[in-house]
């Protein structure tokens, strides 16, 4: 196993005094990443105990955080700069742009009117009796 949830993670206390135990940089997420990252990189092995049982509310804590999103990319930047360099940083910023654009999309998308989405969606409203915005026609036009 290349990286457990630090939720449930034991190191020895000689592992993490090498490496300096987890990078402040890295304030909330990432952090553990980069620790059994670094790990690895000294030879040492991550093991996975099939017996143990550990019960971790998944996100409990961070629900309430309102930062929680930009704080993820924040430090997900940070760990992309610190292992992969310029090329790497790069790289994830683009990705998390393309993210953003793409819920940014979904969420639009979501909430539109769909009378007022396509031409498509305008005259099926039209045949179903609808005026502009999916509004009821009047029943009566008044004379010019």
């Amino acid at each position: 196993m290349a990286q457990p949830p630090a939720a449930c993670l034991a190191v020895r206390a000689d592992a993490w005094r090498a490496l300096g135990g987890f990078d402040e940089r890295l304030w909330l997420y990432w952090n553990d990443v980069d620790l059994c990252r670094r790990l690895l990189a000294t030879g040492a092995r991550i093991r996975y105990l099939a017996a143990a049982e550990v019960m971790h509310h998944e996100g409990a804590s961070t629900a309430r955080f309102a930062e929680r999103v930009p704080v993820w990319a924040r430090d997900r930047i940070a760990y992309y700069r610190k292992h992969w360099g310029l090329l790497g940083t790069a790289l994830v910023r683009v990705m998390l742009r393309v993210r953003g654009l793409v819920e940014w999309w979904r969420l639009g998308r979501r909430h539109r009117d769909p009378a007022e989405q396509t031409g498509r969606a305008r005259r099926a409203a039209g045949r179903a009796g609808c005026g502009p915005g999916g509004r009821p026609r009047p029943a009566w036009r008044p004379e010019r």
